[in-house]
């Protein structure tokens, strides 16, 4: 039943731009995206550093822990740009543990807030589209298994424990896809997955805007970006 009325809310996500599309041309769904991203960038005082300026703080932050990858200090709010697909990244916590090494295949448990950029020019709980940390979903811990091929990662979700699923990811044959949305697969490149613990060890915790082409189905389907806000834990 809860499966059921999720595929309703992801179903009226995508009516509400059905009147836009019937007269809007791709051209004009994509500026209007890329208008949203612009907005929140401004909204939100973003300063977008480089991909060559990030990956510079990364590896010195390999011998230096006290390296920050973005600044998110007071009057800071620093994003990376990765211009191979426009996603937007921010990194509050790097995580503990160790990274998904090469060839390895792990759990990953996801803790999510998803707000649409189309619907709001701010970030609030207006344009809160899905959570699982909302009291009423708490009880889904969305669980990834991700395997690093050769610095490639892949994901697919439990389609039993997961609210991205149950709201997105229904197929036509009745049953759902563990689909990934790819943009969700950046940052394990650049975070460490570990379980965190009471000696203050935290886990990893990023931010992401996502284009549409990099999204959920609905996302993809209606033309919009989504900002994310992730925390990614090793499953045990």
């Amino acid at each position: 039943m809860k499966k059921f009325l999720f595929a309703i809310m992801a179903i009226a996500a995508l009516f509400s731009f059905a009147a836009c599309n019937d007269t809007e041309t791709y051209k004009d769904l994509r500026d209007r995206e890329l208008d949203s991203i612009s907005s929140f960038l401004r909204h939100e005082n973003v300063k977008v550093i480089s991909e060559e300026e990030f990956k510079s703080r990364w590896e010195k932050k390999q011998k230096d822990n006290s390296v920050v990858l973005t600044d998110t200090s007071k009057n800071n709010n620093e994003y990376v740009l990765f211009n191979s697909n426009g996603i937007y990244m921010q990194v509050l916590e790097m995580g503990c543990g160790d990274y998904i090494k090469m060839g390895e295949t792990t759990d990953v448990l996801v803790r999510f807030s998803e707000y649409n950029l189309n619907t709001a020019a701010e970030m609030s709980l207006k344009s809160l589209q899905l959570s699982n940390n909302l009291k009423q979903y708490s009880f889904y811990t969305d669980k990834m298994t991700v395997t690093n091929n050769s610095g490639t990662f892949t994901g697919t979700f439990d389609v039993n424990s997961s609210l991205m699923v149950a709201t997105y990811n229904k197929n036509y044959s009745g049953g759902y896809s563990g689909t990934v949305p790819s943009g969700w697969l950046v940052p394990f490149s650049w975070v460490k997955i570990g379980r965190g613990n009471a000696e203050g060890e935290r886990i990893a915790h990023v931010r992401l805007v996502v284009p549409h082409t990099y999204g959920t189905t609905s996302a993809s389907g209606s033309v919009y970006a989504c900002l994310y806000d992730l925390t990614l834990q090793r499953g045990r």
